[in-house]
């Protein structure tokens, strides 16, 4: 169980992964958007209970009428509190 801040919002508070997906090994895909004044995103999560875990991060990127995505992470992660910050 985990919660994620975007841009110093709570967007997924008490986060069940299992749950939300519906068992073991079963992607869960979740949407967000934000906009970034600063040119850095800040995404934050905290782990409440044991390390939680993600495998992958994409974040997207509107550019005029254009959609970029970079993929931040594709390896798993177990974490007890990360910050990700990344410049575009």
């Amino acid at each position: 169980m985990f919660d994620v801040t975007l841009e110093d919002q709570l967007v997924l508070d008490d986060f069940e992964i299992y749950a939300q997906a519906g068992g073991k090994n079963i992607a869960l895909e979740r949407t967000f958007n934000v906009n970034v004044t600063d040119g850095s995103l800040d995404l934050d999560f905290l782990s409440s209970v044991d390390l939680a875990k993600i495998s992958a991060i994409e974040i997207g990127v509107v550019r005029g009428d254009r959609f970029e995505r970079k993929l931040i992470n594709s390896s798993a992660i177990a974490f007890k509190e990360i910050a990700l910050t990344t410049n575009y």
